[in-house]
């Protein structure tokens, strides 16, 4: 996992050793600075292992490419005027994992044409405050709030005060309230996922609330619902 996070630019690429997957079919929207952007996941197999290639398009020109190891799919999640947020997700996940849409975000920014995974190279769900200005995930059963602007983050370690009888927790399904002062979060534990509950956590305050406990995975399909 640790080598993924291993950035190289591509200037030159072959498509006849190359598989587009995932985002080859996201939707180019125009931007606020009046750029259309998509990108595309293309897989290579060598004999190091596999690769995918991200490359960036604007207005269907090809502005930069990277590659990372692994197998990799994704799609533009958000975007600002010089900044694209691109999810990214390991091939083959599955089993026990409860949780984890993304293993990276990337934040690209346009004009210095620099990528960063904001994630720290975790399987994670992760969510955007309605501003654009924080973004929610997990790290273990920790959860980080990140501050967009300048990558400084808040670290909330809960106890979640629940039976789990020394069974590992899995959380997920983030979802920022539209004021962005608070998150709601989704617990799940068990050998079978037979135990759920939904809290939120107040950023100001720091302060966790349970809202609802029942059986089987939790699951938030947006802020308020449970």
């Amino acid at each position: 996992m640790n080598n993924m996070k291993k950035l190289v630019s591509v200037v030159v690429f072959s498509l006849a050793t190359l598989t587009m997957v995932g985002c080859e079919t996201s939707p180019i929207t125009p931007s606020t600075n009046g750029n259309s952007y998509s990108c595309v996941f293309s897989q290579k197999i060598n004999d190091s292992g596999d690769s995918t290639q991200l490359t960036i398009y604007r207005d269907r020109a090809l502005i930069e490419a990277f590659t990372f190891w692994g197998s990799l799919s994704g799609e533009i999640i958000h975007q600002t005027a010089d900044v694209l947020y691109i999810g990214g997700r390991l091939g083959g996940m599955g089993g026990y994992i409860t949780y984890g849409h993304y293993t990276q975000i990337w934040k690209y920014n346009t004009e210095s044409r620099s990528i960063e995974d904001l994630l720290e190279n975790q399987l994670t769900d992760a969510d955007f405050d309605p501003e654009l200005e924080s973004i929610v995930y997990a790290n273990g059963n920790s959860i980080i709030v990140k501050d967009l602007s300048d990558m400084s983050k808040q670290v909330f370690t809960p106890n979640w005060g629940l039976d789990q009888a020394g069974q590992s927790s899995q959380v997920g399904d983030f979802k920022f309230s539209p004021d962005g002062k608070q998150v709601a979060i989704a617990v799940t534990w068990g050998p079978e996922n037979e135990h759920g509950a939904i809290y939120t956590l107040n950023i100001a305050t720091q302060e966790f609330q349970l809202v609802k406990e029942f059986s089987g995975k939790a699951s938030i399909s947006k802020w308020g619902s449970y």
